[in-house]
């Protein structure tokens, strides 16, 4: 314990002032406090905090590199102490500071016991949504209660997210496009599995095609998303980035099943939006309603920004407090 007495009085305010040191000084604290340390300290649950931030303010590839090299043969331990938001925060980094995205992949193949065979590597999403290694999803001791139990947690649809967001995640793509169609319903049904959706949609290397894969490996399931409430905002951010010939496939699919979809809370918002008795009366009116709807879309998304990462970081969005206006001025 005497090795940290002079280590944490620091850190109780580096969570205010590291965003706004200058680069020499953000280093200079680095080599006093981390250097050789960081594993020691994101390991325990009293100062993983102070890593956390370290990662999320670091600037400098060098010293990030020295950061990964500490971090990186320590993940599988650092998801046994409850401290996964660490390499969370260290995929974040290696997304915003465009380095070590394979050797990140890698390593997290190796954590979850994936990463050879190569066969395994495409259970992936499977895995990491789950914080699950491969030895104890698929053992022979395992009941079929439990295989059919498909529990996404918070850090490991985050860390499914930051990966859909690299470079090149064509892995993290197969995966997904390889689960089982009830993995993957289960997963889009589920309130942090569905928000993997949106990071597949958004991301920038996933490619055109991979997405109509996606939306072709969903049919026979759209009933299933649209009658659930995470299912239903996850069908929703698919739908907004489709074209009109794929949202007529949707469409069509949802009204085989329209009486149990009107009968659905979610599912009858959903047909409201998607104005499913205009396409089921006229198609013709219904298509040029979609396109309307593209182009105003367009002409806003400019002027209308999202609220920004903070999900991708693994942050919670800052809820902004009223001020009572008691007409009082101020001295």
């Amino acid at each position: 314990m005497k090795q940290f007495s002079t280590i944490q009085p620091p850190f109780i305010y580096w969570k205010w002032a590291c965003a706004f040191l200058t680069k020499k000084t953000f280093h200079d604290i680095y080599e006093k406090y981390f250097k050789s340390r960081t594993k020691t300290l994101a390991q325990s649950n009293n100062t993983k905090f102070a890593v956390i931030k370290l990662l999320e303010n670091v600037k400098d590839k060098e010293v990030m590199t020295d950061i990964f090299e500490d971090l990186s043969a320590a993940m599988e331990d650092l998801f046994a102490t409850g401290c996964g938001a660490v390499v969370l925060a260290l995929g974040n980094a290696c997304r915003r500071l465009s380095t070590l995205q394979g050797r990140f992949v890698q390593h997290l193949m190796e954590t979850f016991h994936c990463y050879d065979p190569e066969p395994r590597q495409l259970k992936i999403v499977s895995l990491v949504s789950r914080l699950v290694t491969y030895d104890v999803a698929y053992s022979e001791d395992n009941n079929e209660a439990d295989k059919e139990t498909y529990n996404v947690l918070y850090t490991g649809s985050q860390l499914v997210q930051t990966l859909l967001h690299f470079n090149k995640p064509i892995k993290i793509v197969q995966s997904l496009l390889e689960m089982d169609n009830s993995e993957l319903r289960d997963l889009l049904c589920d309130s942090c599995g569905s928000r993997v959706m949106d990071a597949f949609v958004a991301a920038e290397f996933v490619g055109e095609k991979s997405r109509e894969k996606l939306i072709q490996k969903l049919q026979g399931h759209y009933h299933t998303l649209a009658c659930s409430k995470s299912g239903s905002r996850a069908l929703d951010a698919l739908w907004q980035s489709c074209d009109i010939k794929w949202r007529m496939t949707i469409g069509e699919e949802l009204l085989t099943k329209e009486g149990a979809l009107l009968s659905n809370n979610f599912g009858r918002i959903l047909s409201s939006n998607y104005a499913l008795p205009l396409l089921k009366s006229q198609k013709a009116d219904w298509k040029s309603k979609q396109e309307h709807d593209s182009k105003k879309r367009k002409l806003f998304a400019g002027i209308v920004e999202p609220l920004g990462d903070a999900a991708a970081n693994g942050d919670e969005p800052v809820k902004k407090k009223k001020r009572r206006n008691n007409n009082k001025l101020k001295e």
